[in-house]
């Protein structure tokens, strides 16, 4: 699998900054789009965060969800928030956890036989002890990025193939 380069933003601060990574999944926008939140390939995609039940329509924008947070040593609580939501193209949410404020999207784009997923990620971890329980001197934020998009991938084509099996089998 291939996974495309970082993007960092010039903007971010020292403390934040941005990342993204895109992966191509032989699968359209919608299926991918319903796949990632169905709960059990979202708990596969997100193992880095265990989340509780949703205060509102989750995914749906406003919505909330308590989570915790486990990104290498650490282990924090916190709250997730849906920021926006668009079936088949967009899902952007925040996640604040002790000395984790991170904001995630997924962007989904229609290509020729399947589906351009870009993920992305501008955070941080506020101290220097939580950082290095994170991540032992590696960005836990980028490792948690690309762990997401290849489960992703495996989950949608995975299950494409099992499918295709079962038809020829």
């Amino acid at each position: 699998m291939g996974l495309g380069a970082a993007r960092h933003d010039p903007t971010a601060s020292r403390h934040a900054r941005g990342l993204e990574r895109r992966v191509y999944i032989a699968r359209d926008p919608d299926e991918v789009w319903t796949l990632l939140h169905d709960p059990v390939v979202w708990a596969k995609v997100h193992q880095d965060l265990r989340f509780g039940a949703a205060i509102g329509a989750w995914p749906a924008a406003g919505a909330m969800r308590s989570v915790r947070v486990r990104l290498g040593l650490l282990r924090e609580r916190g709250v997730v928030e849906s920021l926006e939501a668009r079936p088949g193209r967009r899902f952007r949410y925040r996640v604040v956890a002790g000395p984790v404020v991170a904001e995630w999207t997924w962007t989904f784009e229609a290509t020729a036989g399947g589906t351009r997923a870009i993920h992305g990620v501008r955070g941080r971890v506020d101290d220097r002890i939580s950082g290095w329980l994170a991540g032992f001197g590696r960005d836990p934020l980028e490792g948690a990025l690309e762990a997401h998009l290849r489960v992703l991938k495996a989950s949608a084509e995975g299950s494409s193939d099992r499918r295709v099996d079962a038809i020829h089998g």
